[in-house]
């Protein structure tokens, strides 16, 4: 707030010139001082009742400001999922009911709350389960994890712009990168990646966030030259604050682009030419000062190549180029070798032997000469018996010097990595990534769309990661299903959102396709012969039998033959009684197995036996039956499990029914019971589970005694301060005591003072409408009325009137009989919604509605009083209220009048200063006339 002490303090403490230089009266013996003093008290009167009318401004916007942190608070401790008494949730009544399953079977559900009922629970068929799909990546890795030939007799490029450049667009700060391997074979690959750069990276401005990539863009301009500027329609400071000399040198062509610049200009590359920006060395010369890393069961070792340069590795080079009877290919293919010896001993070292092997695969070319050779680098494995890896050791490998190794710039690997890119994967030039621009040129910067369950979750290029793909279907719900990726298993795990036997997963057609589906060919399809699809045995006596709980089928009557299908099997089943009954059959197309639902899409447990003919099945003979166990030829890679509902028999009153519901959390008649196994109970067995609930009314009876405290002084405080007259004398007029400023306050006390600034401040927020209306609205929903009234006074929550206003009372009897006798009702009372099924509203969804509507925090919806006030919870509000801009503008205009004073002052000062400066040279004058007329 503008001060004028230094301009209005008392004579006796202070002057009126404050820093001036003046000495007041001393020739004409006036007093200067006091003479402006009273030319000016109109200026002081005026910034007085500026000042007055601030302060009592200020004095409101604190009223407001204590009534807001009291209504936020109630919120906050009765309506905030994060507080402990929190009345506006079903869970805080729920916990406080203490429900204990009983029973033979009781470890089988829990439960909360409490039914008015009784509920039984019989049996528990079937739990409710997510759709999952597993499916391994090792066909993705066959391509990523097969290196290139390493050609020795060809330089390797090495870029000359690795490195950094910063950038400033606003406010914002960017980099873009450049790797050492990082070779741009045109302008137009420069320019694709530094694009990409930005479109990864996000710009703040006053309008919102974007893509850096929505701002800035990097072109060729007319003359060939690469130019990074602004896009169309942007207008911000943009420059080049820094960037590495390499990238100052082969890049930009100097350090004019650098610095600081308002204009926005753009900015272009003087060294704009591919030629620029690499440099041929030789292989050795490339490696020596680079390293591989090996990551082995999560463990990272890394290896230098400086040992290319010691006597071994200079003598045995030496001598592969002067051998004159190998060719330029052999010479390449014994060098690589070499490599690989002397890193298989390195890597022995660091793992230990037997746990990675690295060797080198012959490369010929088209005339079966031989060309070099390529590095293999395995886990590797130890076989049992039937063939499977006992090791099963996860192998990634990465360099810097990548390209040249012949590894790719993301290293290869037996596991997914998923830093891979799509062009990894599938190769940077695949048909899939193949477009035409509109020039006519051909391009592999195409997209593929990825469609799961129906739902586009994108479409991604060649350049675009595994792990971004990952995060784009976790990050879209529409899908309804998440994904993992298991480096340990390489398997991806797709699970549905949500339980039941309607939910399902579908890859698309395009990537979804290519990505998530096994190949066509490793799928059990229902023209395969049953006896090679299931690896078992035909003999001409077998027949199948379906084996369920409660009956066994024989499938057929007459023995199968060698040429019967799997498809013969499921028209057989689904031809039968079984299938008139609304039974349906059908093939696993991942694992082959045949897999049966009821009518309403439940799966049915079964065993398939083999029955041999001359036997009659029996049920001490079941050991002549031996389970099916299907040995499959062709490992599927991919295992689908379908979604499934729950099955369960309830017994609620006496009445029993066999319920479905696609969640395992069910909900029976206020009673919430979470399903965790199952169960059947055995022939004449009665061991239902049942339920008994006591309610621990103490934590709710102290959560709605500390509410009702807790409104009460709110209320109160929200009546008092519109219904509150201002201070009044004895005598009944109203007194005047309006806040101090100046001088004022010295002729009191401290508590003097603050007795006064009490009646001062009384009455400041009298008859405010918006208070009146907010405290009528809180009043009517305590009393509530109809049947939601009656209910809150059945519970105890009942309403007082005393001196004016209207409070709530608590019948704490009638609360903890309610407690004991219906709960739920209780919990109705004060948690019920509309937006959940409820005809009305409960309490506190109303009072956090009228609440928010006055005291709501949020910066787009802010409350009434907050436009109005501002409130310390809200950093924003402070500053952005209509309060606050009364106070700056009342600021503005002290200081304004303040500048006006002090200028009046100036004036008076400077002529008083010139009447003593005149009167002195007149006192000088005159005694100089005397001394010449001999006086």
């Amino acid at each position: 707030m503008a001060s004028i002490s230094s301009l209005t303090g008392s004579s006796s403490t202070s002057s009126i010139y404050g820093n001036r230089n003046v000495i007041s009266g001393l020739a004409s013996g006036m007093d200067t001082e006091a003479m402006i003093e009273n030319s000016i008290s109109g200026y002081k009167n005026k910034i007085y009742a500026l000042q007055r009318q601030q302060i009592k401004t200020e004095w409101k916007q604190d009223a407001y400001r204590s009534i807001i942190s009291k209504m936020v608070g109630l919120t906050q401790k009765y309506t905030s999922y994060t507080s402990g008494t929190n009345l506006f949730s079903n869970s805080f009544f729920n916990r406080a009911v203490i429900t204990k399953a009983n029973g033979k079977y009781a470890d089988k559900v829990s439960a909360t709350g409490k039914s008015s009922n009784d509920v039984q629970i019989s049996s528990i068929k079937q739990l409710a389960q997510a759709a999952k799909y597993t499916k391994s990546a090792d066909s993705l890795i066959e391509k990523a994890s097969q290196a290139e030939m390493m050609d020795w007799s060809q330089p390797v490029k090495e870029s000359t712009i690795a490195g950094s450049m910063n950038l400033v667009y606003g406010s914002n700060n960017l980099t873009i990168r450049f790797g050492e391997d990082d070779i741009f074979e045109s302008q137009q690959d420069l320019v694709d990646n530094i694009n990409k750069q930005l479109s990864e990276q996000t710009i703040k401005t006053s309008g919102g966030a974007g893509k850096a990539s929505e701002y800035l863009e990097a072109k060729l301009n007319d003359d060939g030259r690469i130019v990074l500027q602004q896009k169309e329609g942007k207008d911000n400071k943009f420059y080049i604050d820094s960037a590495s000399d390499s990238i100052i040198d082969n890049l930009l062509g100097g350090k004019g682009q650098i610095g600081e610049d308002t204009s926005g200009r753009v900015k272009v590359f003087g060294a704009s030419k591919p030629q620029d920006w690499a440099e041929d060395v030789s292989m050795v010369d490339h490696l020596k000062e680079r390293s591989i890393s090996f990551t082995l069961n999560g463990s990272t070792k890394s290896v230098s190549f400086g040992f290319l340069e010691d006597d071994e590795a200079k003598a045995r080079f030496k001598e592969l180029d002067e051998d004159t009877s190998l060719t330029e290919g052999e010479k390449s293919k014994k060098k690589t070798e070499y490599i690989a010896d002397r890193l298989q001993k390195e890597v022995d070292k660091a793992f230990g032997k037997d746990k990675i092997s690295i060797g080198v695969d012959e490369v010929l070319g088209d005339g079966g000469q031989v060309s070099g050779g390529k590095l293999n680098i395995q886990a590797v494995k130890k076989l049992d018996g039937s063939g499977n890896d006992m090791n099963n050791f996860t192998l990634t490998v990465n360099s810097s010097a990548g390209r040249a190794l012949g590894l790719g710039k993301n290293g290869i690997g037996n596991t997914l990595n998923t830093s891979w890119t799509l062009g990894d994967l599938f190769g940077e030039e695949n048909e899939m990534f193949k477009q035409t621009d509109e020039d006519g040129n051909v391009n592999y910067n195409g997209e593929q769309e990825l469609i799961i369950n129906g739902k586009s979750l994108g479409k991604f290029n060649k350049d675009t990661t595994i792990e971004h793909i990952l995060t784009s279907i976790n990050s879209n719900a529409d899908a309804g299903v998440t994904v993992n990726f298991s480096k340990s298993t390489n398997e991806f795990v797709f699970t549905t959102r949500e339980m039941g036997a309607n939910q399902k997963i579908e890859m698309g057609d395009g990537l979804a396709q290519k990505l998530f589906s096994p190949e066509p060919e490793k799928l059990y399809t229902g023209d395969m012969n049953l006896w090679e699809a299931w690896g078992i045995s035909y003999t001409n006596d077998d027949s199948l039998n379906f084996s369920f709980d409660t009956h066994h089928i024989l499938m057929p009557n007459c023995g199968l033959s060698a040429d019967t299908t799997l498809q013969d099997i499921v028209d057989l089943y689904n031809n039968s009684n079984e299938g008139a009954n609304g039974k349906t059959a059908s093939i696993n197309p991942y694992s082959g197995e045949i897999e049966i639902v009821d009518r309403d899409g439940n799966k049915l447990d079964f065993e398939l036996l083999t029955y041999m003919k001359g036997y009659a099945y029996e049920e001490d003979k079941e050991d002549d039956f031996p389970p099916i166990k299907i040995e499959t030829t062709k490992k599927p890679l991919a295992v689908y499990t379908p979604g499934q509902d729950a099955v369960f028999t309830a017994n609620i009153n006496g009445t029993e029914k066999t319920m479905t519901r696609s969640s395992n959390v069910i909900d029976l008649d206020g009673l919430s019971v979470t399903l965790k196994g199952t169960f059947e109970q055995e022939a004449g067995e009665n061991e239902p589970i049942t339920f008994t609930s006591t309610t621990d009314s103490d934590t709710i009876v102290d959560a709605i005694k500390s509410f009702v405290n807790d409104y009460n002084e709110m209320a109160k405080e929200i009546h008092s301060a519109y219904s509150t007259l201002p201070y009044k004398k004895s005598s009944g007029g109203f007194a005047n005591y309006e806040p101090l400023v100046g001088d004022e306050a010295d002729e009191y006390s401290e508590s003097e003072l603050k007795k006064y600034e009490e009646k001062a401040k009384q009455g400041i927020l009298f008859g405010d409408s918006d208070l009146r209306s907010l405290y009528q609205s809180l009043t009517g929903y305590i009393q509530g009325s109809g049947v939601d009234g009656a209910i809150l006074r059945s519970i105890g929550i009942e309403t007082a009137y005393e001196d004016g206003m209207t409070t709530i009372s608590l019948n704490e009897t009638k609360l903890r009989e309610a407690l004991e006798a219906n709960p739920d009702r209780v919990r109705d009372a004060f948690t019920k919604t509309t937006e959940n099924g409820a005809s009305t509203n409960g309490l506190m969804q109303n009072l956090k509605t009228t609440i928010d509507r006055y005291a709501s925090t949020s910066i787009a919806t802010p409350g009434s009083l907050v436009q109005k006030a501002g409130t310390p919870l809200s950093s924003y509000s402070l500053q952005n209220n209509f309060l606050q801009t009364q106070i700056d503008n009342l600021d503005t205009q002290i200081e304004k009048w303040q500048d006006k004073m002090s200028d009046r002052i100036d004036y008076y000062t400077n002529q008083f200063t010139r009447l003593e400066q005149l009167i002195n040279q007149m006192n000088s004058q005159s005694s100089a006339l005397a001394g010449l007329m001999g006086g």
